[in-house]
Order: structure tokens, then sequence, then C-alpha cells
């Protein structure tokens, strides 16, 4: 019973302590001394006032602690958290912070005197290099409550262990229960609320800042959508050729009824047809949105590669409807080739509407996020073309949950494809509407058939009226005849791509730079050529590649790109991408990505 008693009034004592070492903390990471010395790069001042002020923290556990003696008086040992110091000290600066404080703790605890002054002295220094080590394993991200009391709790029994082995102090159960339980215990806790600590701050601070740039982002959205936007659903329009163009669909359709309250299609639900609604009132759930008679509804998810449906529609009165069958929509479209287009079309001015509605909705910042990021992920092609002649493979990887980057390709003749790579200024949400804006109007003049260097400039001539934010994007767009393997290409700012040739290494190509999209009015671009031989390839990238940092804020560089592809000449285009991806990936590391990464790869086979 006295075992008990002694346990808890140890633990007690031992807790106060605990709870003012964690005022110390909380008092470092309040006033962001940590934080600021990090970001000026004074590492080695931080070192040492890691272990100063951590080091007089782990001789004040030593003379705070509940000794134990013998019936004389003399001191056998000391329950203390003495290792929380160092380890703390460790996964906050590094092994020096670590080793030093452990150092300062350790040697003070041998001079103090004790039957355990020599393994408690070593086990001290132990736990600063403990804390080294934690300190390379990701940092304090590593350092999460369960798994820091798991540490603690095992590396504590383990000075136990040594306070057998070097001491011969434990020579009753009685004297393990007392010393061992309530050292355990009060150092687990102590680095487990430690880490509970450390994730509530960086929790707190990500929502500041979250919030600060969803403000900032929302003002520049808000600007696109008062001054070029409007202009983009006029030329949508204008191309679609009224709001009757469908009507010669209808006598393709089947007719259907239905009720009112009936839940037409669901989200997530197969995509197999879309709908003329012939009469009633249809309503869009996630959109809180009537579309009405005469509209048509569901062509999203009949181009969309995934075939889902992205919303719910429920009858809001009965409702007389007819359909459309994707493969019916397949069949028509070799009738009549333009349908594809106007279904596009008319698909990219309802996302339009969409996004407008959703990121005008500050209060709800992480739907708007999800919602942008799904609506770009679809309008970015999914399905590779794989043809005898030729094979593209694209991918985006955004710096943050929407991005800024773009690519695209698709057929504007039967022989001919259009393939294209772009980079919007900024990140974010303003960025990726940006790039819906510029990705569809690019596609748009394309399909009329037009030089590449005349597609630029009509696309620019959009993008810089009323264009009051100053945003802008980089592009390169080319032309691959299938048949001669000649491709025409135009540059508006972007970087050069690479040419890989069998027994040659990898090279820029000769391009004209050119002037960004958005920038300026009435700039003239060219449209240079250049003819690809069988297995030649061509690699379209971003500068958030060769621009990727690693923790030391060093650039992967153009350098590091070209050794990667050397070597990588006629293989196939999903390897190449895979390559690159993985390098990148392995020199960044743990270090937050910033900017967005994408790449296209064409290869002609002739």
């Amino acid at each position: 019973m006295n075992t008990i008693r002694d346990i808890f009034v140890f633990l007690l004592t031992l807790f106060e302590y605990v709870s003012f070492l964690l005022i110390v903390f909380y008092f470092l990471y309040q006033t962001r001394i940590i934080d600021t010395l990090r970001k000026r790069k004074l590492d080695w001042l931080l070192v040492i006032v890691l272990i100063v002020l951590l080091g007089g923290m782990s001789i004040l556990a030593t003379i705070q602690g509940v000794r134990i003696t013998d019936a004389q008086g003399n001191v056998l040992a000391i329950a203390n958290t003495r290792d929380m110091a160092p380890f703390i000290a460790g996964v906050l600066g590094g092994p020096l912070a670590g080793l030093g404080t452990g150092l300062i703790g350790g040697l003070h605890r041998y001079f103090y005197g004790g039957a355990t002054r020599l393994p408690c002295g070593v086990a001290t220094i132990l736990a600063g290099a403990l804390g080294g080590l934690v300190y390379f394993r990701k940092k304090e991200e590593f350092l999460k409550p369960g798994t820091g009391f798991l540490v603690i709790a095992l590396y504590e029994s383990f000075h136990m262990f040594l306070v057998w082995l070097l001491s011969d102090y434990f020579t009753s159960f009685n004297s393990v229960v007392t010393l061992a339980v309530p050292m355990i215990l009060s150092n687990s806790i102590g680095v487990a609320l430690f880490a509970l600590m450390i994730a509530i701050f960086k929790r707190q601070r990500e929502v500041i800042a979250a919030k600060e740039k969803v403000d900032h982002e929302v003002e520049v959205v808000h600007s696109l959508q008062l001054t070029i936007l409007p202009k983009v659903e006029t030329e949508l329009s204008e191309d679609t050729q009224g709001n009757k163009w469908y009507e010669w669909l209808i006598p393709h359709m089947a007719k259907e009824l239905h009720k009112k309250g009936e839940v037409l299609f669901s989200k997530e639900d197969r995509a197999d047809k879309l709908f003329y609604i012939a009469s009633g009132l249809l309503y869009l759930k996630e959109i809180d949105k009537h579309v009405g008679k005469g509209e048509i509804i569901g062509e999203t998810g009949i181009l969309s590669p995934f075939h889902k449906r992205t919303i719910t529609a429920i009858c809001e009165t009965d409702m007389e409807a007819y359909t459309l069958t994707r493969e019916k929509v397949i069949d028509l479209s070799y009738q009549k080739p333009q349908l594809l287009s106007d279904l596009i079309q008319l698909s990219i001015k309802r996302v339009l509407e969409n996004l407008k509605m959703t990121i005008s909705e500050k209060e709800r910042m992480e739907s708007e996020l999800q919602i942008a990021y799904r609506i770009q992920t679809d309008m970015l092609p999914h399905d590779f073309p794989r043809k005898k002649d030729f094979s593209i493979y694209a991918a985006m990887y955004p710096a943050k949950m929407v991005g800024g980057d773009l690519y695209d390709f698709f057929p504007v003749r039967e022989d001919r494809y259009c393939f294209l790579i772009g980079d919007v200024s900024g990140k974010g949400i303003p960025a990726a509407l940006f790039m819906v804006i510029t990705k569809t109007l690019l596609k748009q003049e394309a399909l009329r058939g037009i030089k590449p260097d005349e597609i630029l400039s009509r696309v620019n001539s959009i993008l810089c009226a009323e264009n009051e934010e100053g945003m802008f994007v980089t592009v390169f767009l080319g032309i691959l005849d299938r048949k001669t393997g000649i491709v025409e290409f135009a540059n508006a700012g972007h970087n050069p791509p690479l040419l890989l040739q069998a027994n040659c290494g990898p090279e820029s190509l000769a391009v004209k730079p050119g002037f960004v999209l958005g920038g300026m009015p009435a700039i003239l671009y060219e449209t240079q050529s250049i003819s690809l031989s069988p297995g030649d390839i061509l690699y379209l990238y971003t500068d958030g590649i060769t621009e990727a940092m690693n923790d030391k804020e060093e650039l992967f560089s153009d350098r590091r790109l070209l050794e990667i592809l050397n070597g990588l000449e006629g293989r196939d285009v999903t390897e190449i991408e895979n390559k690159v991806q993985t390098a990148v990936r392995e020199y960044v590391r743990d270090a937050p990505q910033s900017d967005d990464i994408t790449m296209v790869v064409v290869k002609y086979n002739g």
C-alpha cells in the first residue's frame, strides 16, 4: 500500500516540473523564436539557445526531482523527468542541440551524487542523441503524441535497465516499482503533451495562412469574373450558333416521363446518357441551381473520361425529357463532327458558371478547393492516344490542391494532332480559373484549323482585354502531321521543349521565345516547324521541374533534367514521364513543392 502511495506522490511531484517545462515550450513557440531563427538560417544560434535554455531545464529537473534515500539519509536515486529536456532539444535543433543539452544535464547529474549517478548521467546524454535521430526522421512531423509516448516509454525502460546494470540500487521489487513507474509515466506523458502542443500550433498557423491566401485569391477571382470571363462566355456563345443548335438531335432521342420528386440521377452514378428537357423543372442539388424547358443536362458526364455524374438532379415538377445514350452520341458525331465540339463548349460554359458560383462563397473554402480540383482534373484529358504512328502521355502535379499549369491534346483534322502545354502566373484558385479560360480558348481556336501563330494571337487578344489583374500564361503549342512527321509550332514565352533522337543526347529545340499570352495586346507570333523521324520524342515541361527545390533550397536544374533524359531515346512515353517524376520526387524528398509540375511527352513512330 505504501508503494502505491509513494508512486502517486512521486507522479504529482514530477508533473509539476513537466507543467513548467511545457510553459517554457509554449513561450518559445508562441513568440516564434524557433521559427524566426530557422527562417533567418541561424541554425547555430538556435542550437546555442536550446542548449543553454534546456540544459538549465535539465539541471532543474534533477534539483526538483524526488530524492530516494537510505536510513542514514544518503541519496540512492532521484526520480525525475530530466531526460525530457535533451530529447526535445534534439527533436527541435538536431543532434548537436540534443547532445549539448544532454551533456549539461548528464554531467550535473553525475556530480550531484548518489548510487545511480553513472547510469542516470549516461542515460541523459543518450536521450539527447535519440532526439537528434528523431530530428533526421522528418523532424517534428515524426513526433506525434502516440509515437512520442511510445518512444520515451521504451527509452525510459532502457534507462531503468542501465540503472540495474551499472548500480546496485534495484535490490527489491519495491525499489524497482517506486523509481521506474513514476519516471516512465511522467517522461512519456510529458513528451506526448509536448508533441500535441506542437501539432496544435502547426494546425493553428496553417489555418491562419490558408485563410489569408483564400481571402486574397477570392479578390483576384472576383476581378476575373467581372473582366475576362464574360468575354469567354460571349466567345463560346457565338460559336455554338445560338441556343437551338441541338434541335436536330431530338428526332434521334427517346422520350421519357418523370414524376415530381424523382431523382433523375445521383452524384457518382454512371453517366450513360444526356437529357433534353421538353417541359418541367429540374433541381441540381450540389450547385443549388434550376434548369428547365429547352435545356440540355448530363453532357459533362458523357464527355468525362470517368463517365460519372458530378451532381445530383431531382425533378421539381413532372417532367418530359428526351434522352440520347453515350453510344448514340458517338455514332452521331461521325455524321456531324461539330456535335462533339458543341457539347464540349456547352460543358465548358456550365463548368465556368458553376466555378463562378462556388468560389464566391468564402465560408465554403474547403468545398471550393475540392470542386475546383475536380473541375480542373476533369478538364485535363486522361485518355492518352497510343496510335501506330504516334503516342502521347502527360501528367500534372499541382503545388496546391488546384494549380495553374495546363496541358491538352486533341485532333484538329483526321491527319493532324494538336498538343500544348502552359504555365499560368501564380497558383491556387485564380491561376486555376485563368488556366480553364486559357485552355478553353486555345482548343476553341485550334479547332478552326488555323496555324499555331494565329491561334496564339487570337487567344492573346481575348485574354488581354480588360485584364486588370495582370495575369498571364506561357504556352507552347504544336500541331503534328501524322503522315509526314512535320510539327508546326509557335511559342508564347514558354521554355523550349527537349528533343530526344536516336544516338543523340537530349537537346533544346530551337524555338523563338515569343511573348506571354495576356501580357500585351497586338503581339505577333511566328510558326516554326521541325521534321520528326520515326522514334523521335518531344519532351514538353514547365519550370516546376527544373526549379523544384530540396530542403537546402537547391534547384533540380536543367542539368539534372538532361542527365535523367539521357539514354531514354526511343523509350515509351509513360516510362519517360515516370523516370523524371521519380527523380524529382527523390531529389525534393520532404521539402514542400514550390510550383506546379507538368510534363507532356510526344513520340512519333512514323
